[in-house]
């Protein structure tokens, strides 16, 4: 339906989205839908799957500073998008840390670390996955950086957890 100041795409059109395969990954697999279940290889893979479809912000440089209702909207749907992205990162790499596919999962990781650099425990992971795999002076570096971040941009430090792992780390 439409009138002179909305309007919308015909939902009977076969139409698909990057954001509408995005939203039903996250309603798990033919067996699990509506609700996504962590623990099915189904579900994970869809999600994995959809993982390419994620670039960039949603509706990345579009802006109508001339309509604040749309662009109230759409900061909204930036942040629900983003949200969405960081959840489906963390799922997907903790399922292949658990499947043994370290290597797609230390990438993902660091997609997830690019989303939201504050978050510790992606920090954590990615600590313990660089240790796991050798890269002892990448964890020294990869604790260094975010303490960094954390120090620059929020005059904190990282907790009692983080500062043990980097700890271990530089015992060897």
């Amino acid at each position: 339906c439409s009138d002179t100041r909305t309007i919308q795409l015909n939902p009977d059109y076969p139409i698909s989205s990057d954001i509408g395969l995005l939203r039903q990954a996250f309603c798990g697999c033919a067996l699990h839908q509506p609700h996504f279940n962590d623990e099915c290889t189904q579900c994970l893979a869809a999600l994995h799957q959809q993982l390419g479809l994620l670039r960039g912000e949603f509706l990345d440089g579009l802006s109508l500073p001339a309509c604040p209702d749309f662009e109230a909207w759409l900061r909204e749907q930036r942040q629900l998008f983003l949200q969405k992205s960081t959840t489906l990162c963390k799922k997907v790499a903790l399922w292949l840390l658990r499947t043994g596919e370290s290597e797609q999962a230390g990438a993902l990781i660091q997609r997830w670390i690019s989303l939201d650099p504050f978050d510790e425990e992606v920090q954590l992971i990615n600590l313990r996955l660089l240790l796991q795999n050798g890269q002892r002076n990448a964890a020294m570096l990869a604790f260094e950086n975010y303490r960094r971040l954390l120090q620059s941009e929020l005059d904190s430090e990282p907790s009692a957890q983080l500062n043990q792992l980097y700890a271990q780390i530089q015992a060897g």
